[in-house]
């Protein structure tokens, strides 16, 4: 990591396949879940706060290297997969050297990959990451402790939210391999259908089949794009509602007063929205008629101004790309090095990069902009913008009687604003009821979105139907030329058929492996010998079952980490490629023998697990002598300023503190 967040320069951290544990030590707020960022930042090229909200480039620069003026920053990943080596790295740095970036669009990004040492086409970089670790599954193995318990209560949740992680458990299962020879198989159906139906069109007999059956060909191709677009708008809602559930059930407490005082905000906002609609009218109607006079005359003056402005910002945009251009290339001459590879660039390509710096700085210096004119015209055009068609002044005593009864309402309301505020004090009111109101918007929009889905999926069906059994007609009505096309099509129903099949019992398979794995964990990790097993849903929520068969209603927050973990082992011993496991703050809630437990199964979990700890989750003596054996290596995250963090290797297990 260089200038990434906290960790100012260079900071690295080095795993071995030697044992399975890594362990670094941060005390909370020093760095910890920074460093689970700067994996998921330089697998995927987002980092994400404490809400699962992503963190503005800006943010993820080092506040030290910013008052330097150093605006980059890089981290690298070298790693392995099966036999193959790779190299990462992601690089932000400002698009323009002078200036000093405020927003994302103000940096580029540079990603770099090498596999085995030979280097990956940039645009095949991000898809290939993607496919090594989707990034929906990837909350599976890079989780934050705390929030642990999430995993379970949506997938315990009957609601739509749960299908996001379902999706994403059946991903690392592998079952998108027989989803997808479905699909392929549909697309040769669709063909061979289309074979059918064109070698139909001949007949005579078959001809109005075929007809029908190009028309509901076509419906359920339009059928299908529409069901993946509301698809897509419902797991982005769904990520949505997930990112601020967590802080709307902390609040829980005080959502009755929120609520109120939301209201009554809205109102007052509204009312004062009036007062000013109010008050602007009034003036425009003050004004009089004489600006109905000119109207015509300033329409036509603004579009004349408006095209010229036009004309301008063209001129200022190819400015701008000549000075990147320039830049590019001047940093290529002083470096010698592709701004793109990053390989050293040909001796002999110099020349031609000194002639395109002297052509793109000819052609500045040609580029003619009159700053004066631009601004003059910037400020005519709001000016004349302004001006508008004015009604009558008759509706002026009207506007003045609305203007009072609204300022009596408007007093009321704050009155009673001021009241709800006095009992909230201490809590973040806004964003509690940002939060909520925002909730409620998604909420609703979701219902909406399903109901079309079911709508969609539904008319899906007939559609399907009713192609089938044109196929069928044709089939029967057309010639003899036609006994093979009609075989292929009854081969891929049977096909499709069949594969469906597997799937289904593929997934009841898995769920049974499932929860004998996750049982198989719990049980070790559990200290309550009441507990006998646990129970899979259709979900892939895991319900505790105690003596009878009777299942645990009530699960405090320690035991829903426990079977979130029993779940996560679970997975990865199932999982198609097993991933290494970065776990921050594993155990905040859990007491020491808890703790004790999860960490004898560690080494199970999967073949590389790291763990992200503070000092009040474990002990370093008791709980680090207990898996010594399993340990590759550690780090301590050292505070050195209020914004700067460090890391060194710990000498701990070799009797260091």
């Amino acid at each position: 990591m260089t200038n990434f967040m906290p960790f100012y320069g260079r900071h690295a951290i080095e795993f071995t396949a030697k044992r399975p544990v890594t362990v670094i030590y941060g005390e909370n707020m020093w760095g910890k879940t920074t460093i689970l960022n700067a994996f998921r930042w330089v697998w995927y090229g987002t980092a994400l706060d404490r809400f699962k909200n992503n963190i503005a480039k800006r943010r993820l620069v080092n506040w030290d290297a910013v008052d330097e003026r150093n605006f980059s920053m890089q981290v690298d990943l070298f790693f392995l997969v099966d036999k193959d080596e790779f190299q990462l790295s992601r690089k932000i740095q400002p698009k323009y050297e002078e200036s000093i970036p405020e927003r994302d669009t103000d940096f580029e990004e540079i990603l770099f990959l090498t596999k085995n040492d030979r280097s990956i086409k940039t645009s095949d970089i991000q898809p290939l990451m993607n496919g090594l670790l989707p990034l929906k599954v990837s909350d599976f193995f890079l989780f934050d402790g705390e929030q642990l318990d999430e995993y379970e209560q949506l997938l315990l949740d009957p609601d739509s939210q749960s299908s996001l992680i379902q999706d994403s458990i059946e991903d690392i299962l592998g079952l998108p391999a027989l989803t997808n020879a479905i699909k392929d198989l549909g697309v040769n159906h669709k063909e061979a259908a289309k074979r059918q139906r064109s070698l139909a069109a001949k007949d005579r007999a078959a001809k109005s089949y075929v007809d029908m059956a190009e028309r509901t060909e076509a419906a359920i191709d339009n059928t299908e794009m529409d069901l993946q677009q509301l698809a897509e708008q419902r797991n982005t809602i769904i990520r949505e509602i997930q990112s601020i559930d967590k802080s709307l059930r902390e609040t829980a407490g005080i959502e009755s007063e929120i609520q109120r005082l939301n209201d009554i905000q809205s109102n007052i906002k509204q009312l004062r929205d009036d007062l000013t609609r109010l008050e602007d009218e009034r003036k425009r109607m003050l004004a009089g008629g004489w600006v109905d006079l000119v109207t015509p005359v300033v329409s036509q003056r603004l579009e004349e101004l408006r095209n010229e402005q036009s004309k301008y910002i063209s001129s200022l945009e190819h400015i701008g790309e000549l000075h990147a251009r320039l830049k590019q290339i001047e940093k290529l001459l002083f470096e010698r090095l592709c701004p793109l590879c990053g390989q050293s660039y040909p001796e002999n390509m110099m020349p031609s990069a000194e002639r395109d710096r002297g052509e793109i700085e000819l052609s500045l210096e040609n580029v003619q902009l009159d700053q004066d004119r631009l601004n003059y015209i910037g400020d005519a055009i709001r000016k004349l913008s302004k001006i508008t068609t004015s009604g009558a002044a008759a509706a002026l005593q009207q506007i003045e009687e609305n203007t009072r009864r609204s300022n009596v309402n408007l007093v009321g309301l704050e009155t009673k604003r001021d009241d709800i505020q006095r009992k909230l004090e201490g809590h973040d009111q806004a964003l509690i009821a940002e939060n909520r109101s925002r909730h409620n918007q998604l909420m609703k929009r979701l219902g909406t979105i399903e109901e079309h889905i079911k709508e969609k999926q539904n008319q899906l069906q007939r559609l399907k139907s009713e192609a089938a059994d044109y196929r069928n007609k044709i089939g029967q009505t057309a010639g003899p030329q036609l006994t093979r096309l009609n075989r292929e099509l009854n081969i891929y129903e049977s096909l499709i058929d069949i594969y469906t099949g597997a799937v289904e019992h593929l997934k009841r398979q898995l769920k049974v492996d499932i929860e004998v794995d996750a049982t198989r964990v719990f049980l070790k990790l559990t200290t309550d010998p009441s507990y006998k097993k646990l129970q899979i849903n259709e979900r892939y929520g895991l319900t505790i079952i105690r003596e009878g068969d009777r299942e645990v209603p009530l699960r405090s927050a320690g035991a829903e980490q426990i079977v979130a973990l029993s779940l996560i082992s679970a997975l990865n011993m199932n999982a198609v490629r097993r991933a290494p496991i970065i776990m921050d703050t594993p155990f905040g809630r859990l007491d020491p023998t808890h703790r004790a437990n999860v960490l004898k199964v560690l080494s199970n979990m999967t073949h590389q697990v790291v763990l992200l700890v503070h000092s009040g989750e474990i002990d370093r003596g008791a709980d680090i002598d207990r898996i010594s054996n399993q340990i590759d290596s550690e780090y301590a995250i050292e505070r050195l300023s209020g914004v700067r963090s460090g890391i060194q290797k710990s000498s701990y297990l070799a009797g260091g503190t």
